[in-house]
């Protein structure tokens, strides 16, 4: 895919200081990329999200002006409540990302305060 060009475009747009890439060897999955992103991370807040545009950075402002009047340390954004959704997935990827949504609910029991576990 184009991520890291993507990356690379969101980097010269924002500035080195608020994109920061972390590149890694070989496909070692999501989970450790995240893992490697925070390791690498630092500052009030870290936002975690595709590089592929699937998580759009236009909302960031958003969440981070909610976050602050909450007060609260943690946010997390989804694509299945009301403003919510998704451009350019096909089929498998909407049917893979519900599966795995549904499970990892059914599993780990979030209640009804998160409703998007596959980031």
């Amino acid at each position: 895919d184009n991520t890291l060009q993507i990356a690379q475009s969101l980097q010269k747009h924002y500035g080195n200081e608020a994109v920061k890439i972390v590149s890694r060897p070989g496909k070692l999955g999501l989970g450790s990329a995240y893992v490697a992103g925070l390791a690498a991370s630092s500052g009030s807040r870290i936002i975690l999200m595709d590089a592929d545009l699937s998580h759009h950075p236009k909302f960031i402002p958003q969440m981070i002006l909610k976050m602050n009047a909450r007060d609260v340390d943690i946010g997390s954004g989804t694509r299945y409540r009301a403003g919510g959704g998704v451009a350019g997935w096909d089929l498998k990827r909407k049917i893979t990302s519900k599966g795995a949504n549904f499970l990892a609910s059914f599993l780990l029991n979030p209640g009804p305060v998160a409703s998007d576990l596959t980031g």
